[in-house]
Parts: C-alpha cells; sequence; structure tokens
C-alpha cells in the first residue's frame, strides 16, 4: 500500500516536492530538521493529512497476519545497540520538533480557552450521555465469545478486572494491605459497578472516598456520587459483602499512616 494524494511540500533548498521534508533529504544538504526550522522558520515542512493516512496504513498492516509473523521473526532475540538507544533518547527530548521551546502568548492562550469554553459540553447533553448505556443487555453470542472465567462469572453474577489507574490514596491503600499480609484484588466488579479493593479471604469490598470527588459542594452539585454510594452499598450487602468506606478529609487525602491505623483497626476487629 502506497500512501498518494495530499499537498506537496517544497524544500527551501532545492525547490524539490515531498509529502514531507525528512532528515534523510535534508542529509543531502548537509542540515539537520532544526538547522532548516532555524534558518526559515515558519516553513510548510509536512502534508497536514499525512498523520492520519500513516496511521491508517500501519493499522492496516498490524492486522496482517503475515506482516506480524515476519516482525516478530526478525526482531526475535535482538536488542537495541548503544547507537539506537542514543538517538532514541535524543529524538525524547523533542528538540526535532518545530514547536520545541514554543512558550504560547496571552493572546493564544486565550483563544484556546475559548475554544475550550464552545466545547464544554451542555447539561442535556450530559444527560443524553448517561442514558445511553441504560437498557443495553449483552446478547447470547457476545456471551458465547467470552473467556471460560468470564462466563463463570456472568453466571454468577460477580466478575472482576482492573480497568482503571489506581489513584495516590488506592496505592497506599494497597500498600498498607500488603504490609498487613493480607491478599488483596483492584478494582472489583459486582454487576456494573467498581469497588476500589476486594479482600477475598475476608469477603471484604473496601472504598476510598475522597472528599472533592464525594462530598465537596461541586460533587454534590454536579454529579450523582451520594446515589452511587448507597447503590453500591446496597449491592454489596445483598450479595453478602462487607463493606468498608475509608472517608478522605477535606483538606487532603488519607495518609499512609492514617490508612493503615485506621484499616488495620477495622480488620482486626
Amino acid at each position: 500500500m502506497a500512501l498518494s494524494g495530499g499537498i506537496m511540500v517544497t524544500c527551501q533548498i532545492c525547490n524539490k516536492q515531498f509529502r514531507v521534508i525528512s532528515n534523510t533529504h535534508l542529509k543531502k544538504h548537509d542540515m539537520t530538521q532544526k538547522l532548516y526550522f532555524e534558518k526559515f522558520p515558519g516553513v510548510v515542512w509536512k502534508d497536514a493529512d499525512l498523520n492520519t493516512q500513516q496511521s491508517l496504513f500501519m493499522k492496516k498492516r498490524w492486522q496482517d497476519p503475515i506482516y506480524c509473523a515476519e516482525i516478530k521473526r526478525l526482531t526475535k532475540g535482538k536488542k537495541r545497540s548503544e547507537e539506537t538507544k542514543r538517538k532514541m533518547s535524543k529524538s525524547k527530548l523533542g528538540e526535532l520538533n518545530p514547536n520545541y521551546g514554543k512558550v504560547c502568548t496571552p493572546e493564544e492562550i486565550e483563544f484556546l480557552r475559548k475554544i475550550m469554553v464552545e466545547w464544554e459540553r451542555t447539561p442535556e447533553y450530559r444527560e443524553k450521555l448517561s442514558k445511553a448505556g441504560i437498557g443495553r443487555v449483552t446478547t447470547d453470542e457476545q456471551k458465547q465469545k467470552l473467556s471460560i472465567k468470564q462466563k463463570q462469572n456472568w453466571a454468577d453474577g460477580v466478575y472482576d478486572g482492573v480497568f482503571q489507574f489506581p489513584t495516590k490514596p488506592e496505592l497506599d491503600l494497597m500498600s498498607v494491605l500488603k504490609t498487613l499480609g493480607i491478599e488483596y484484588i483492584p478494582q472489583y466488579r459486582i454487576k456494573s459497578y467498581l469497588y476500589d479493593i476486594y479482600l477475598p479471604n475476608h469477603k471484604t469490598l473496601i472504598e476510598y472516598d475522597g472528599w472533592h470527588w464525594h462530598f465537596s459542594e461541586w460533587a454534590i452539585a454536579q454529579t450523582d456520587s451520594i446515589e452511587r454510594m448507597a447503590i453500591k452499598d446496597e449491592l454489596a450487602i445483598n450479595a453478602g459483602f462487607t463493606l468498608i468506606r475509608l472517608k478522605g478529609l477535606p483538606n487532603h487525602d488519607l495518609t499512609y499512616d492514617e490508612i493503615h491505623s485506621e484499616l488495620g483497626a477495622l480488620l482486626c476487629q
């Protein structure tokens, strides 16, 4: 598959046209992209549609099993050389990016803020999104595609899995459990609700409720956090679990020592 079409850009040195002014071409002029941008500031160096076309191109390539198998065969057992690591480290610094080191002017910042305000979701649109998943049911055909473990979990009505990155208090909570030698499962799911921690040996669920996201004036006015907490409480009790809720403070989240003290006392009861 070849990338075609799009707008051609002109090299300011030799006047030849390309889809992108690459380092490979600039080497012929004893120049890098960084020097090129310094010599010709504001120059168009890349077709705007090229990234999209390249993404679609690579997506189709990686869907080809023959291509994937060949890549694995060629790279198996190979290690990056020190020169390759050095080049990768340099590229990650972003110095080759034409916007490297650029500072937005007050006018540009105000323009971006104006755009974000225009993009802000309306209450009607938020309500539409929240109702979009109500009433959806997993079909028998979809269930047949699930793994054996998932099928068993569907039958039990309880299934687990990690779906979200843990917050700092949740990480501290996991550290406390490790210190206490208690087995735990993060992000445990019951029906359509996630619980922060599940202790299988105690059949206990633990939820950490940060003040800002659950009890602040903003949370009460803008979210349904209180209603969701009540639903999760009832769901856990009906499923036969014990639920422990750790509540964050108005000014700061609970520290490791505070979690250790409170959780240790609760689990030792």
